[in-house]
């Protein structure tokens, strides 16, 4: 019955329609579950995943119950809603599901995300949590999620990323992400955008924070430190790449507005996990998972990827079409490595065929083939890097489990 729910749950995919009307009455509905408990908004274009779980995680060394609401999820529907790292057992899923979707039947229209939304609010209420970390799923100001008034709002680095719906300048992007500021404190990552949202946090009553202002850090070797509202040494960051480096005093920043222990930050940064974000899953030959899916996620991986040492790299690199993949594949040719294209198991995945115009390469549609060829190719010594879409990674990691 579970794997039957979640099958109909995407048919209502094409009934995404942007605005907070249907989410709302939704809601009222249900009593407005979202107001049963402290939250944490996050949105961003990168990085807001990585930041969310590190707020998670802190809040779980404080021993606060602590919801986490992510998405897309990677192999199992239910890692989009958890309570303590714990995932959603399948028959509170399907009862509170089976529920909702009876009152979208019966004349209350509602999309694949507003319901899974709804969901998460409802079973989050339901079982008392004392913060919900709550990921944006796309955007903002119209996003399903902005319906809480949370006890801080979190804006991670901004790229261009969702250009057809979201606008096609970085002014445009911002503008839909900063629709979660509310008259609660506001943290952003990106120092180069403090001016411009500064103007919204001022007509809002919102107190800005931002990390390169309010709270700067420095590498030294494994470890970084922090200095600014809050001074700690010798931080240790379980996520792998400089960039986590950011996201880490983001999260940080955000916890320290509300008022969680040096301790628990620095074992909460420590012990944070985050599947499918530059994650090794094997050292020799070394195989990396990264979910990057932009051109600035790409970017950032390939700088990551050359602080390791390797011989050959095999690329296995699969994208939705509505994303940059021209630019996608330029930033990977740095890494001077064999391109293996493959599709994502998504309506969105794009014929790997046309990559062939931007790069050498062999196509081989099945994901699970793709990689198993590449592991076949890669002696010791050598390198995987599979990348592209957060979709690809879930599609391998699925037959991995298997």
């Amino acid at each position: 019955m579970y794997d039957e729910f979640v099958e109909k749950l995407y048919t209502y995919t094409k009934f995404a329609k942007l605005g907070l009307k249907n989410i709302q009455n939704l809601l009222e509905i249900l009593d407005n579950p979202q107001n049963n408990f402290k939250s944490i908004h996050v949105a961003g274009t990168n990085g807001k995943g990585s930041v969310a779980a590190m707020i998670s995680q802190i809040l779980m060394e404080e021993g606060y119950k602590t919801g986490l609401y992510i998405s897309p999820h990677l192999v199992d529907f239910r890692e989009r809603i958890q309570i303590n790292r714990r995932l959603i057992p399948k028959k509170d899923l399907l009862r509170i599901g089976e529920n909702i979707v009876n009152i979208v039947e019966s004349g209350n229209p509602a999309s694949f995300f507003e319901i899974t939304t709804a969901i998460m609010f409802k079973y989050f209420a339901e079982k008392k949590i004392d913060y919900g970390v709550i990921e944006v799923g796309m955007g903002g100001r119209l996003d399903a999620t902005n319906v809480i008034l949370p006890e801080v709002s979190v804006i991670t680095h901004i790229s261009l990323d969702h250009t057809k719906i979201l606008g096609n300048t970085i002014e445009k992007i911002a503008f839909e992400k900063a629709g979660i500021i509310k008259n609660r404190p506001m943290v952003i990552s990106d120092y180069n955008l403090y001016s411009f949202f500064s103007e919204i946090c001022k007509k809002r009553g919102s107190k800005l924070y931002s990390v390169g202002k309010d709270l700067k850090y420095t590498k030294k070797g494994d470890f970084f430190d922090i200095n600014g509202v809050l001074n700690l040494k010798d931080l240790e960051i379980s996520l792998k790449g400089d960039h986590q480096l950011l996201n880490a005093s983001t999260a940080i920043l955000a916890s320290y507005i509300l008022g969680v222990s040096e301790n628990s930050i620095r074992k909460g940064i420590k012990k944070a996990k985050w599947e499918g974000r530059f994650e090794i899953v094997n050292k020799n030959p070394l195989i990396v998972f990264d979910g990057g899916h932009n051109p600035d996620g790409i970017k950032t991986t390939v700088k990551t990827m050359k602080n390791f040492n390797y011989n050959n790299i095999y690329i296995v690199f699969g994208v939705l079409k509505d994303k940059d993949y021209k630019k996608m594949i330029r930033y990977l040719e740095n890494l001077n490595g064999e391109f293996i294209f493959t599709k994502t198991n998504s309506d969105r995945a794009l014929d790997p065929e046309e990559l062939l115009e931007y790069a050498e390469g062999t196509v081989i549609e099945d994901p699970k083939e793709a990689f198993e060829i590449a592991k076949k190719k890669a002696k010791k010594g050598d390198a995987i890097l599979v990348i592209g879409s957060l979709y690809l990674i879930g599609d391998i990691k699925a037959i991995l489990c298997k």
